[in-house]
């Protein structure tokens, strides 16, 4: 529901009417980071037991001293960079995520995908990461950009 699914969870409404979509929780290759409990909504409660999770406030970013906060520490509707500890043995790893905070269930606060972090710029509208992107020029012109001779 969140995060770059939202643009598809309104095109399936398109199509299909109301039906009830699920998010599947703050997950990538490296962590299953939170778990859902309902379908009204995108925040998750996070994996205690299996990960370590500590953040970093988004106006922090570019600071060279920097406070990483834990989850108790957290404020509801503020935007953080999350990192995380595995048991697989990654150790406060840069995942490059921004998350932001929902209501607390059972003391735990709730976490959201919201978008990848400090390498976006955006493309005709769509989020691209530079390092993980090549355009070419038949593309500029596709998209209707002009290139440099």
């Amino acid at each position: 529901k969140g995060g770059t699914c939202s643009d598809s969870v309104r095109e399936i409404k398109d199509w299909y009417g109301d039906v009830i979509v699920r998010d599947i929780g703050y997950l990538a290759t490296e962590l299953k980071g939170t778990i859902p409990l309902k379908s009204s909504s995108r925040f998750a409660v996070p994996t205690l037991q299996e990960n370590f999770f500590e953040f970093l406030p988004v106006e922090d970013i570019n600071k060279d001293k920097k406070t990483y906060l834990m989850l108790h520490q957290l404020e509801e509707g503020r935007r953080y960079y999350v990192y995380f500890t595995t048991k697989a043995g990654l150790y406060r790893y840069d995942i490059d995520d921004i998350v932001e905070v929902g209501a607390k269930v059972n003391n735990a606060p709730t976490l959201a995908f919201i978008q990848k972090g400090k390498e976006v710029k955006k493309i005709s509208g769509r989020r691209v990461r530079p390092k993980r992107a090549t355009i070419r020029p038949a593309a500029f012109s596709m998209l209707g950009l002009k290139t440099k001779p």
